[in-house]
């Protein structure tokens, strides 16, 4: 016969059986919003970590910008004998042209760099750089390219470097009367200004030369080493050639260069036939050099006067490329670049500390390991 214990405990599991169903229901459906909470607070704390991390980007950012800036302005330090005196200057006009010209604060600085490393003086630098930034803005080309070609010109023909803007100028007249273009130009002019200028070849006749060859359909470092070939024949003469020369009352010397002028004797020698002007100038690229302008006097003249009215020649087409939404954009690039790197320099101080720290940190932690390998 059963016990009243077994009685009462039989009732008991009766009832845990039947209520079983609805205990379970209810500890799932607490499970279900314990899960919905969690869930609430993990996208909560996820959304607060990514809005913090957002907050916190440009701030990261800014360091990274001003870091490579700082590093770029460190090589432009390398050229100065006195650092101090022009950085701070040499800092803010970096700035100000890289939003002014749309231009990275690295092709300029890199473009100051060979500035000053072309024996410009300091304090002129800035007018020179924007000046190449200017003509590279106008000519498609970079402020880099631009800067070696008006440094060139100025060292060649010993001028100084307010002259800059000017053979900017010089530059865009060739572009405008011959068939050729600022990036190919630039590149190479070094290649012909310093032997022009020493066989007594103005500017202005020089470029004159280069347009006249290049809108015959020479190609512009051909043309340009056609003109090489002409100079040297000033400069060292055939035998034949300057007996032909004398005959014809002139010197084929530097001295009827810079008297003369390339244009004058071209005018001596226009109406010669082929094979006299092949005895003044043997070289077959000379006489690449010389037959298209006695072909064209008319062409040439016009051209040498293009030179010498040459004023404006950049603005006008400066004014042309940067009046576009392309520019427009790559000033506001520039803009926010520029607003990260004053971030950046504001957070520099205390995170180079920070980072020295964890610096020593790394170090003490690794001679720990070290020491203690067992």
């Amino acid at each position: 016969m059963p016990s009243s214990a077994d009685i009462r405990a039989g009732a008991a599991y009766v009832e845990l059986s039947v209520n079983n169903s609805a205990l379970v229901r209810g500890l799932k459906a607490a499970q279900k919003r314990l899960k919905g909470f969690a869930s609430s607070v993990s996208d909560v704390g996820k959304r607060m970590v990514m809005l913090s991390g957002m907050m916190a980007m440009p701030f990261v950012g800014g360091v990274k910008v001003y870091a490579d800036f700082e590093q770029q302005m460190a090589n432009v330090s390398t050229m100065l004998a006195e650092p101090e005196k022009h950085m701070p200057g040499f800092r803010e006009g970096i700035r100000d042209m890289s939003i002014e010209f749309g231009e990275s604060t690295e092709t300029l600085a890199k473009g100051l760099y060979d500035i000053l490393s072309a024996s410009v003086p300091a304090e002129q630098a800035l007018a020179v750089l924007a000046a190449s930034a200017r003509a590279a803005k106008a000519g498609l080309t970079d402020t880099g390219t631009a800067a070696d070609a008006i440094t060139t010109m100025l060292n060649a023909y010993g001028l100084g470097a307010e002259r800059a803007a000017d053979v900017s100028d010089w530059l865009f007249s060739i572009v405008k009367r011959g068939k050729t273009t600022f990036g190919e130009l630039a590149p190479n002019i070094g290649k012909v200004a310093t032997i022009a200028a020493s066989a007594g070849v103005g500017m202005d006749e020089l470029g004159a030369s280069i347009a006249t060859l290049t809108r015959s359909g020479i190609q512009t470092e051909e043309a340009i080493t056609a003109i090489n070939a002409v100079m040297s024949t000033f400069l060292k003469p055939s035998a034949e050639g300057a007996e032909l020369a004398r005959q014809l009352g002139f010197s084929l010397d530097v001295a009827t260069l810079e008297g003369e002028g390339l244009i004058g004797v071209f005018k001596r020698i226009s109406q010669l036939p082929p094979d006299a002007i092949a005895t003044l100038f043997p070289n077959i690229r000379a006489m690449k050099g010389v037959l298209p302008a006695l072909r064209n006097m008319q062409g040439f003249a016009e051209d040498v006067a293009a030179m010498g009215n040459r004023a404006g020649a950049t603005g006008e087409a400066y004014g042309k490329m940067t009046n576009t939404l392309a520019h427009s954009f790559a000033q506001l690039k520039q803009a926010a670049l520029v607003v990260l790197s004053v971030m950046g320099e504001a957070l520099a101080e205390p995170v180079g500390k920070a980072a020295k720290a964890l610096t020593r940190f790394g170090k003490m932690l690794r001679e720990l390991i070290q020491n203690n390998k067992g």
